[in-house]
């Protein structure tokens, strides 16, 4: 398995920045800059401690409230930064768990996890067109003995390499930290680091597939209905955010630009709803007809506003930009 992950990481070095040793050292000291305050990080979601239960409004079991990553331990040496993506399947209406976790050293490319995790809940939705994961997939790596059972064993294997000094590269990771019932507060994250490029008044988020086509010309999350690739999206978080920090010039003319755009089409879709408002109104003034015609009154759907407004499906729970 070693020897393969080696492999998939010498195939992808033309994709991925490759840091050189020599600037390994100011690489960290950038990333250490980057990385988001306390209050950024509380008010994106990444929920706390005790109070976890009392923001979702529910009884959380004590044993699923999210714990702090370790502290540093002078005997065990831990990694500087770390890129995180997880993959999450379905258990209940908007419930998601753990189902294959990947993890790269973000200084040296290293591969350092990359299984599938056995969930530890009955799956209702594998969600393979965002997951990449199947429940064959799934069957078969469980008999193979090649997981890691649930999330409590693959927070303990990331741990293994992190502590809570290290930063950890990634898109929305209080989705990723949310699912191993883990603290963690020394981030830096693509999704914030575009969202503070773009500024105040946009109400949405870009999806990393988005951040890597248009800042990088990279394409990525490109295998149709076989869905996402964790590695390959922990790859790419860390790609934006080098960008990021390397180029800030041109990431603040990139939150120009959308922040230009956003604008522009939500002129244009508050004119669209005026307008079917008025031809509403114009209808129910008139004397009542059998008319069929339903063109006029259109209904705003869920697909609509999602791109918009960066909301969770209402059915499925899942949040589309969260990878």
């Amino acid at each position: 398995m070693v020897s393969k992950m080696e492999a998939l990481t010498l195939q992808e070095n033309s994709r991925w920045t490759f840091i050189p040793e020599s600037r390994r050292a100011a690489t960290l000291s950038a990333l250490t800059l980057s990385c988001h305050s306390y209050s950024t990080l509380a008010d994106n979601k990444y929920i706390s401690g005790p109070g976890y239960s009392k923001i979702l409004g529910v009884e959380v079991p004590l044993s699923l409230i999210p714990i702090p990553t370790p502290a540093p331990d002078p005997q065990v040496p831990k990694l500087s930064a770390v890129a995180l993506d997880c993959e999450m399947v379905g258990i209940g209406r908007g419930i998601s768990e753990l189902a294959r976790i990947s993890a790269v050293d973000a200084l040296t490319s290293k591969i350092l996890i990359d299984t599938l995790v056995q969930p530890t809940q009955p799956v209702k939705d594998w969600r393979t067109k965002f997951s990449g994961i199947t429940k064959q997939a799934m069957t078969t790596a469980v008999a193979e003995n090649r997981v890691l059972k649930g999330w409590p064993e693959a927070r303990s294997e990331l741990w293994k390499y992190i502590d809570s000094n290290t930063i950890i590269i990634g898109q929305s990771l209080n989705h990723d930290f949310d699912t191993l019932r883990m603290q963690h507060w020394v981030v830096v994250d693509s999704g914030l680091l575009a969202k503070n490029a773009i500024g105040p008044g946009v109400n949405r988020q870009w999806g990393l597939k988005a951040l890597c086509d248009q800042s990088l010309g990279i394409a990525i999350q490109d295998h149709q209905k076989q869905g996402h690739d964790s590695i390959e999206d922990a790859f790419a978080a860390r790609e934006v955010v080098l960008w990021c920090i390397g180029h800030k010039e041109e990431l603040a003319a990139w939150g120009r630009k959308q922040k230009e755009e956003y604008i522009r089409k939500k002129k244009l879709q508050e004119a669209k709803r005026a307008k079917r408002l008025k031809q509403k109104k114009a209808m129910a003034d008139r004397p009542p007809t059998f008319s069929t015609d339903d063109e006029v009154d259109e209904i705003v759907r869920w697909s609509d506003i999602a791109e918009d407004l960066g909301w969770p499906h209402p059915d499925t729970g899942y949040d589309p930009w969260s990878d």
